[in-house]
């Protein structure tokens, strides 16, 4: 009976050690699950200034593939290139008006907002002359004694869209070569009204005017004022 007592109770003994041990080791792994839980909630610890070189480089590199910073520099790379967008089109409204006509709408919106103006497209190099000539028709002298003279030049513009109309630099020179006056003409003073020459297109302009010196030379040249 002694033994039998002595058994069950290193039995007895044995059991309790065991539950104490496995109540100790549960106590433990739930303080490293709450450690490495509060270790999140309170956010990642940075990294320490000995760190590996490689270890910061694949920490910047998981930065930046963080979702909400990839999202964010979407968003203004979209910004930025809607402003690109902008810029251009108020840099260049004249020449998409004149090349693409239904942009015009959309310009004239933006402008309403920056205050611009749509205009007829400045593009002196689409421009020529192609022919000019100065005689002196059979009329009588102007009433002061000065001569009459007529210009006729041909324009000729060769883009496949509108242009503005030019100014004409008429040069008249005496039998010397020498410059007896210079004039700037508008369009309009040849009776010409349209504020663009038409695409690929000519366009014949006469105009007369008086001299009161000789005329025997000339030049003629297109520019925008």
């Amino acid at each position: 009976q002694d033994v039998n007592e002595d058994l069950a109770e290193a039995g007895l003994a044995d059991g309790t050690a065991a539950q104490s041990t496995a109540s100790a080791a549960r106590k433990v792994d739930s303080g490293r699950r709450k450690g490495r839980g509060g270790g999140r909630k309170g956010g990642k610890r940075p990294l320490p200034a000995d760190a590996p070189d490689f270890v910061k480089r694949a920490e910047r590199r998981a930065q930046w593939r963080h979702p909400l910073v990839r999202a964010t520099l979407a968003s203004v790379a979209l910004v930025l290139a809607g402003l690109l967008v902008l810029q251009g089109a108020f840099h260049f409204k004249d020449l998409l008006a004149a090349r693409w006509p239904q942009t015009q709408p959309a310009l004239e919106a933006m402008c309403r907002v920056a205050g611009c103006e749509i205009g007829p497209l400045l593009q002196n190099d689409a421009l020529t002359v192609e022919s000019y000539k100065v005689s002196k028709p059979a009329t009588a002298a102007s009433p002061g004694g000065s001569d009459v003279y007529r210009l006729t030049l041909v324009l000729h513009n060769k883009a496949d869209y509108p242009v503005a109309a030019p100014h004409v630099e008429l040069t008249l020179k005496d039998a010397g070569d020498v410059a007896l006056s210079r004039r700037a003409l508008a369009l309009s003073e040849f009776g010409y009204k349209a504020p663009t020459l038409p695409s690929n297109g000519y366009v014949e302009l006469q105009l007369l005017f008086a001299s009161s010196s000789p005329v025997d030379g000339y030049d003629v040249g297109i520019f925008y004022p």
